[in-house]
């Protein structure tokens, strides 16, 4: 056979399995999903917006980074064999994947603004970095029914109890809050034993072995860094975590879970967290104010 006669033969054969001029066998296509960091506001008309991506950025004493890179799979023959994962928040040496052990991720979040702002900042970026989706309402145009298909409620210190009161306080899905305005309209305490302790940066960990307590032993525990305003109920019913230091009667972090007793003698209709990370209006979180925020999301959500 001669040289062009083998060629027409060899390109014949190549036609007939599908092989095109362009490098590609058959029609067929991949793609590799690409993340998402911008916010999207929905809903101004009602004072709701969602937020999906990072978070504003602010100055905090830690840095939570989210890895939005999405991964092909395969090998790459350009790198060493290091695995990279979707997702990842590094913090303090430990690596949480995003997403991981949430079987609930959609979140309310009531607060003065439409979107963080102040301390909630790395509190917002945390929820996200660990996987929840937030939907954000205004104090003053908060609902009760805003909470229905939602897995939580957060309402924030940055919401004005005026505007709140006591919204929430029958919702069946569990309420985490820092708003120490409404600790009695919640019912958490009789009016006037609610309050918050000014140029403080600490709690008395009361329960170590409580999930609330986040893994940190009894004893003092700093949770701003410089000085903050930590929200308190005295004497409450609820199951204490926290107190002020020397105050044990004095709550900082306290639940009730659904059908215990409130100050006014009704049953709470679900999980209630309060939390002692009021403001830092001269200081920042510390990491474990906002490891204790996490420690509440993941037991309000948990199966």
């Amino acid at each position: 056979m001669t040289f062009a006669s083998r060629v027409t033969a060899c390109a014949s054969l190549l036609l007939a399995c599908g092989f095109d001029s362009s490098g590609q066998t058959g029609s067929g296509s991949a793609s590799v999903g690409s993340a998402d960091d911008t916010t999207t506001t929905t809903g101004a008309d009602d004072g709701s917006s969602t937020l999906s991506g990072a978070a504003t950025s602010a100055t905090t004493s830690m840095t939570t980074e989210v890895d939005t890179t999405a991964t092909a799979t395969g090998p790459d023959p350009d790198t060493t064999g290091d695995e990279t994962t979707v997702g990842t928040e590094t913090t303090a040496g430990d690596t949480t994947t995003a997403g991981e052990g949430l079987a609930c991720p959609q979140l309310l979040w009531v607060g003065a603004a439409e979107m963080a702002s102040g301390t909630d900042v790395p509190l917002v970026e945390r929820a996200q970095a660990i996987g929840f989706e937030i939907t954000f309402v205004l104090d003053s145009a908060s609902l009760a029914s805003d909470a229905d298909g939602q897995c939580a409620v957060v309402i924030s210190g940055t919401a004005d109890s005026v505007d709140v009161v006591d919204r929430f306080h029958d919702v069946l899905v569990p309420v985490i809050t820092w708003e120490y305005g409404i600790y009695d309209d919640m019912d958490f305490v009789a009016a006037g034993l609610e309050g918050v302790a000014e140029a403080t940066n600490a709690i008395d960990v009361l329960d170590p072995a409580h999930p609330l307590a986040a893994g940190y032993p009894a004893g003092m525990l700093a949770i701003f860094t410089g000085t903050g305003r930590i929200g308190y109920a005295m004497g409450t019913g609820a199951h204490v975590v926290a107190a002020l230091p020397g105050q044990p009667t004095t709550a900082t972090l306290f639940e009730y879970q659904p059908g215990e007793i409130l100050a006014d003698g009704s049953d709470a209709t679900g999980l209630r967290i309060a939390l002692p990370i009021m403001s830092a209006p001269e200081g920042t979180l510390e990491p474990a104010g906002i490891d204790l925020f996490e420690a509440a999301l993941r037991r309000a959500t948990q199966p």
